[in-house]
């Protein structure tokens, strides 16, 4: 029975982006020493880019199992989750007590009775799926499911005095999920059949995001604490916030510090970094804060990147909507993302019209004039306060502010300062979403996704071949305005050196599909027209070779090779033991339905070294005698 604990600090991060929590070991009752030496370990759950707009479903419960079979539940109430989002960060999710010792095995509870899923089709428009198109493996309309996974080998988690470890979930929508096309190309069906992977210390980070409340600010020290408020659930009914401010704190608090590189927006208004705490104490409270940054360990801390507050009195006039523009008529902006009113209902997942006016008030955050509504381009991120109708799919504009775009591709030339890439995803959105019509010059070139022109300014980058994989963030030119170049960077990120993701999915699931060396060393696959191979790295499409690579095991830890077969899903981290149990399930009649391996890629010898490996077989025919 456990009478002293210690926080533990929760975060969703994301791929999904997602869950992610410092556990901080708790110490049984008269354990003093213990108190006084307290380990912790972060949970983090993520995953990897895909093909669904929206995946939101609750998560009901996320426990641990320590080896003595206590089940110890780290959320305080069920959380509705938009894990499609959390491809490209992660977010903090709660602050709740957890005993020390060995944890045998993560498990995650999903409802999926109000679960709002949107693929994306051949053009990149979101189709919503009915309830009765979101099916389990036996074809049943899917109200919950469990997924568990063991924590052994390098997934070993102990929580012990002076010790942090981090624990990375990744729940893969790519494998969870199977989308069933008709003959047009559009989705029909998803079948789920989850498959949750655990990873100790991992040693990549993605950015973080934390949400909640202002408790304090201390200036001196650079800092400011929150009470946690994670995710649309947890934010939304703002009129309630005041009340529960006398509740007890369900999500725990979080020190967030600060430095001068920190940018802050408070209540619309950008602040100059060394006035920024100042002024972000002098907000009423309640007052919302949204922060974008990293956690650091040893000790554990959250070093915030971008800061934006508002005051509840203020959010409470206004309806507000948030996403990107990905078509512009006159005045009519379509804007997909997401949308709260001002009694604090969310609707996701939705193309939004909103409509400027003559009064509507424009702001830029890298600008120190205010901004005008024709500034406002195609691609463009908005945060938009006004007022939605009745639908609510239409908002008119009082306040724009205009925020960073993150645009990511493959290099077609370089020509200092001018950088062409063939875009995959705006803001996270498909490109073939957007219609940049109008977005150029009457007398210059159309702006295109095939061929999008960036201005880099002072930026360098490596000359790079063709075909190399970049995110740029900036700004999109004026609207109607744009010439020798669509969009101004004012931050470049060369991804040729980041894993790269292997995909098939074969049309047809056979047992030659894939083919094991005689000493387990290599695993290769045969791959036609009719099936869906790709090589990704960081979500963005590089140039495929006529053959799939060859598949080998990392040499480095950690490593983590799974074969998911219905009913019977097993984790190796081993890759001999894991080629062997492959080849007994292909010989007892397995058929491969789909591959995925992450890694590093060697192109002049078509071979990927896999730190991750993921096997979906369909179920072996049954025998009979």
């Amino acid at each position: 029975m456990l009478e002293k604990c210690t926080l533990i600090r929760a975060l969703l991060r994301g791929g999904l982006g997602l869950m992610a929590a410092a556990l901080v070991a708790c110490a049984p009752a008269g354990d003093s020493a213990s108190l006084n030496n307290d380990g912790s370990v972060a949970i983090s759950l993520t995953d990897n880019p895909g093909d669904f707009a929206q995946y939101t479903v609750t998560v009901s419960d996320l426990t641990l199992t320590h080896a003595n079979g206590a089940v110890v539940h780290t959320i305080a109430q069920p959380v509705a989750v938009d894990f499609a989002q959390y491809v490209q960060m992660s977010e903090f999710l709660a602050t709740l007590p957890v005993p020390n010792g060995r944890y045998t095995q993560a498990s995650m509870t999903l409802d999926y009775t109000k679960a709002h899923i949107q693929v994306e089709n051949g053009a990149g428009k979101p189709v919503t799926m009915t309830a009765a198109q979101i099916v389990d493996k036996n074809g049943n309309e899917l109200s919950s499911l469990t997924v568990d996974v063991q924590l052994d080998g390098p997934s070993a988690l102990t929580i012990a005095p002076g010790l942090l470890h981090h624990l990375h979930l990744d729940f893969d929508l790519a494998a969870t999920n199977k989308v069933t096309l008709d003959s047009a190309n559009v989705p029909t069906l998803v079948t789920v059949e989850p498959l949750l992977i655990a990873e100790v210390n991992p040693q990549q980070l993605k950015e973080h995001r934390v949400r909640g409340l202002l408790e304090n600010v201390d200036v001196a020290n650079q800092s400011f604490t929150l009470e946690m408020r994670p995710f649309m659930a947890a934010l939304a009914k703002i009129k309630h916030i005041k009340r529960d401010r006398d509740d007890k704190k369900l999500f725990g608090d979080i020190t967030v510090v600060t430095n001068n590189k920190t940018t802050f927006n408070i209540n619309d208004t950008d602040v100059v970094n060394a006035d920024g705490l100042v002024e972000l104490a002098k907000l009423a409270h309640p007052a919302r804060v949204v922060v974008k940054g990293l956690p650091k360990f040893n000790p554990f801390r959250f070093e915030a990147s971008a800061v934006v507050a508002v005051t509840v009195e203020q959010n409470l006039v206004h309806d507000v909507i948030e996403g990107t523009v990905i078509k512009r008529v006159g005045d009519d902006l379509t804007v997909r993302g997401e949308a709260e009113d001002h009694d604090g209902d969310m609707f996701l997942g939705h193309d939004f019209t909103v409509k400027l006016g003559n009064s509507t008030t424009v702001t830029a955050w890298h600008k120190n004039i205010a901004a005008t509504k024709a500034d406002i381009s195609v691609g463009q991120h908005l945060h938009v306060a006004g007022t939605l109708d009745a639908t609510h799919q239409t908002l008119n504009a009082t306040k724009v502010h205009m925020q960073a775009t993150w645009v990511a591709g493959t290099q077609v030339s370089y020509v200092a300062p001018i950088l062409t890439l063939k875009l995959a995803r705006i803001d996270g959105v498909n490109i073939a979403a957007f219609d940049f019509t109008g977005a150029n010059k009457s007398t210059s070139a159309a702006v295109t996704g095939a061929a999008y022109t960036i201005n880099m300014g002072n930026l360098v980058i490596s000359s790079g071949a063709a075909g190399a994989p970049l995110r740029v963030t900036g700004m999109p030119v004026a609207f109607g305005v744009a010439d020798t170049y669509a969009f101004n960077a004012l931050v470049a990120v060369e991804l040729q050196n980041t894993p790269v993701t292997e995909e098939i999915q074969w049309k047809t699931a056979a047992t030659n599909n894939i083919g094991v060396s005689a000493d387990h060393t290599t695993l290769t696959t045969i791959v036609t027209a009719d099936d869906k191979f790709s090589l990704t790295q960081s979500g963005i499409a590089i140039a495929t070779p006529a053959t799939a690579p060859a598949i080998i095991a990392a040499m480095t830890a950690p490593v983590i090779f799974s074969l998911q077969q219905p009913g019977n899903t097993a984790i190796y981290h081993d890759f001999a033991a894991f080629m062997t149990d492959l080849t007994a399930r292909l010989t007892d009649g397995g058929k491969v339905q789909s591959v995925r391996a992450i890694g590093s890629y060697d192109a002049s010898n078509q071979k990927l070294s896999a730190q991750s490996l993921r096997v979906v077989l369909a179920a072996a025919p049954k025998i009979t005698k």
